[in-house]
């Protein structure tokens, strides 16, 4: 439960930690359950786990304990002041750091209607294979993290070259679109085993102000693009998204709202699960 929460959930939602704290009924518990939890997931090896899955697992426990011990949830800064100055100038700016054998990519640029699956696009023409991302939305603009592992087709990776490419989509993404259907053509005609269909799962009390929708699917090419085009075609806006891959799963948990702010309704919430599944068919 914890590694999924920690993965899967925007652990600055006061709701997050609530639904940890309802299961969860002493620090003695939440000790053994985080000991259990890095045990399970240093024996998954890495195509599961890693450091920064390890910080986000730690990230939670020590909220959850701060909430135990005193009824309050344990805040920490969602952004740097740093990041939150230069959010301030509406630019985009991209940084990558290594961390061998992945690449750590941060992405602050301007907020609009199909960010999140314009730069997803752009990442994945670059031969990138994103194994985790987190974006959430600052004033105006969104403050993405991604950990991507670069395929063995990959050219040396490049932080001015990303810059212009997501540059050049945010400006018109037409020609971003038109070689990701043709790269999800070009896999489609290739031989291939059967997989299990996707599965969208909505969530409407589970977050504080938002709808939660969870898409899991057999890892794909653009797979986050597609998920990311669909939401923005269906007029809500994506508040913050947490994507992570497991082995050949990837499981994107999106925390949505309508475009005026608020949850979806349960009735809004299906339409929104049915075009969602339509579309990864």
């Amino acid at each position: 439960m914890l590694s999924a929460t920690a993965t899967r959930r925007d652990l600055d939602d006061p709701a997050t930690i609530a639904s940890v704290i309802a299961v969860i009924p002493d620090l003695q518990t939440l000790e053994l359950l985080h000991a259990l939890s890095i045990a399970d997931g240093q024996a998954t090896g890495h195509a599961a786990w890693s450091d920064w899955k390890a910080s986000l697992l730690s990230d939670l426990v020590a909220r959850v304990t701060s909430a135990l011990a005193d009824n309050t949830a344990a805040t920490q800064p969602e952004f740097t002041d740093e990041q939150r100055t230069f959010a301030r100038t509406g630019t985009l700016r991209v940084r990558i750091e290594e961390r061998s054998p992945d690449f750590a990519v941060e992405i602050i640029a301007p907020d609009k209607p199909g960010l999140l699956s314009i730069v997803a696009g752009v990442l994945n023409l670059a031969r990138f294979d994103v194994r985790s991302a987190r974006t959430k939305t600052f004033e105006n603009s969104a403050i993405m993290k991604w950990i991507v592992t670069p395929n063995q087709y990959a050219p040396t990776v490049e932080g001015d070259l990303i810059h212009q490419m997501i540059a050049d989509a945010l400006d018109d993404s037409r020609e971003l679109k038109e070689r990701i259907e043709q790269r999800i053509a070009d896999y489609a005609s290739l031989p291939s085993i059967p997989v299990p269909s996707p599965t969208v799962e909505t969530f409407l009390d589970a977050a504080t102000d938002a709808t939660i929708i969870e898409v899991r699917s057999h890892d794909r090419p653009a797979l986050l693009f597609g998920i990311g085009d669909t939401i923005t075609k269906c007029q809500i806006d994506i508040r913050s998204a947490i994507v992570t891959t497991l082995g050949a799963e990837a499981i994107d948990t999106l925390y949505v709202t309508e475009i005026g702010g608020g949850p979806l309704t349960a009735q809004r919430a299906e339409e929104v699960a049915q075009k969602l599944s339509a579309a990864l068919a």
